[in-house]
């Protein structure tokens, strides 16, 4: 009885407490880049020197160590698909689709910066 009372309790627990949320940070349209993922859904913002931009409530799809974002754009016109690639906490890598724009306008993007040396 006394197991099936535990299993009940954390079957509960499952249902009622929200995914835990992981956040994963790096440099983005030569801005602060933060991506934000609760289960299914997630939101990535960048806040640069000229501009700021956020994707939210976008569905993930999750693969290793690579997560993909998409959202259809309020327009219907097009889907905004970012693929970021993390490691440990950090944003290693990140490439968007051109429906993105709608998201951030065209002063900075969801990109990975990656320094000229």
């Amino acid at each position: 009885m006394r197991i099936l009372s535990s299993m009940l309790v954390a079957s509960l627990a499952m249902t009622i407490s929200p995914a835990i949320a992981q956040t994963f940070t790096g440099t983005l349209g030569g801005g602060l880049g933060k991506l934000v993922v609760r289960g299914h859904t997630g939101s990535l913002s960048v806040i640069a020197p000229n501009c700021a931009g956020s994707l939210d409530n976008a569905t993930v799809e999750h693969t290793g160590n690579a997560f993909m974002l998409s959202k259809q754009t309020d327009d219907g016109q097009g889907m905004c698909d970012v693929r970021i690639t993390v490691s440990g906490n950090k944003i290693m890598n990140s490439h968007e689709t051109m429906a993105c724009t709608a998201y951030h306008g065209g002063s900075c993007d969801f990109e990975t910066f990656v320094p000229l040396h």
